[in-house]
């Protein structure tokens, strides 16, 4: 996961070829789904969920 990685929206965007604009709106779903205010708790949850490694 590439925010785990400390990757910015921006570096993401270019990874994948879309807009920046994507990964934010992706990323936003993403915080709403795990109920996190930020990347950094998104991450945690996701650990401790054994969702990534």
């Amino acid at each position: 996961m590439w925010i785990a990685d400390g990757k910015t929206s921006a570096e993401i965007s270019r990874l994948i070829g879309c807009a920046t604009a994507t990964v934010e709106r992706h990323k936003r779903n993403v915080l709403d789904k795990f109920e996190a205010p930020n990347s950094a708790a998104m991450v945690a949850k996701a650990l401790r969920g054994k969702i990534i490694e």
